[in-house]
């Protein structure tokens, strides 16, 4: 695809053999057609090229909100969603969703407003819900340090999103760090050091960035990568369950 930003998250539409894959060089997402594939060996297999490949090209703007670069995508049946940041990174992100892959015309539907940093999207396998992990980073001062949060949309009978998201957090833990700690946790975090004149105090919550996303019907079990961490979502009441 011609960018080192490529191709980082593939998803594969079975019913049209379609591949999909960001490219966050040129914050588009590649179509890229499987179905003429074939089992015939290929002469020169590095410099032949033998698949066809279009693109959607991503807004600059959700509403009035600048946004940043793709970070994931995930299919369900006929609906694709982008994962994209603000261009502030510690500004909240979105998702946006497409309708039409059943027809091979991927068309823009809707966006959702989800936490600061959208790294990591997965649908549940009944295709009801989408599961979000806002990584919530801080800016480079840690003057502002967004918490991780998990965001999930439920997807109506109709193939649309609901307009707005359910954010979950983990303000519930804060002033539990001894305890994950012992748990074999980790909090790699500047609290009590002094940057650029700003004493740094951090939560738990702040610290805690979710990272990637598996899901069940019924359970999302997402990574704490930094934290050595993983962090269980209950999809049915939302309580959410950290363990090291």
């Amino acid at each position: 695809l011609g960018a080192q930003g490529a191709a980082e998250i593939v998803q594969y539409h079975r019913a049209t053999q379609t591949i999909y894959a960001t490219n966050s060089a040129t914050n588009s997402i590649a179509i890229i057609a499987a179905g003429s594939l074939t089992s015939a060996e290929l002469s020169n297999p590095v410099n032949s090229i033998n698949l066809a490949v279009s693109s959607i090209n991503l807004p600059a703007t959700a509403g009035t909100v600048p946004l940043g670069k793709v970070t994931s995508i995930a299919i369900s049946g006929n609906l694709l969603a982008v994962a994209v940041p603000a261009a502030t990174k510690t500004d909240n992100g979105f998702i946006l969703f497409y309708n039409g892959l059943d027809n091979s015309a991927p068309a823009f539907l809707d966006s959702v407003e989800v936490g600061a940093l959208p790294d990591s999207i997965a649908f549940t396998p009944n295709g009801g819900k989408l599961i979000v992990a806002n990584e919530g980073e801080p800016n480079g001062d840690y003057s502002i340090d967004p918490e991780g949060t998990l965001s999930v949309i439920d997807i109506l009978a109709s193939g649309e999103p609901e307009e707005t998201a359910e954010t979950v957090s983990f303000t519930s833990l804060n002033g539990s760090q001894a305890a994950l700690e012992a748990q074999g946790m980790h909090f790699p975090n500047p609290s009590g050091s002094t940057i650029n004149g700003n004493a740094i105090t951090i939560t738990v919550a702040q610290d805690l960035e979710p990272e990637y996303v598996s899901t069940t019907n019924d359970k999302a079990y997402i990574t704490l990568q930094e934290n050595n961490g993983l962090a269980i979502l209950d999809l049915d009441d939302l309580s959410v369950q950290v363990i090291g």
